[in-house]
């Protein structure tokens, strides 16, 4: 099962608003076990270094806003920026 077209626009808004509009995002990983009745969406973030947010708030926020959004999923965010 992938996400739908409306599931990854609702992501790259999100990131967007969340981290800026020079952020990238990728989905690292989408795993559905139907067994264990657990979903997972994995997203590497890399926001633009010319921005400059508390990551660890905006990580947070996002997440929320993801769980609200998705409800049943794991969301696993890992954000990747220039020291």
């Amino acid at each position: 099962m992938k996400l739908t077209e409306n599931q990854a626009a609702h992501i790259r808004q999100a990131v967007m608003e969340t981290f800026g509009t020079g952020t990238q995002v990728w989905l690292t990983g989408y795993h559905r076990d139907t067994n264990l009745c657990e979903n997972a969406i994995k997203l590497l973030v890399c926001p633009d270094p010319a921005i400059n947010r508390d990551l660890l708030h905006c990580r947070v926020s996002l997440l929320n806003q993801l769980e609200q959004a998705f409800g049943k999923y794991k969301i696993d965010i890992t954000i990747e920026s220039d020291p």
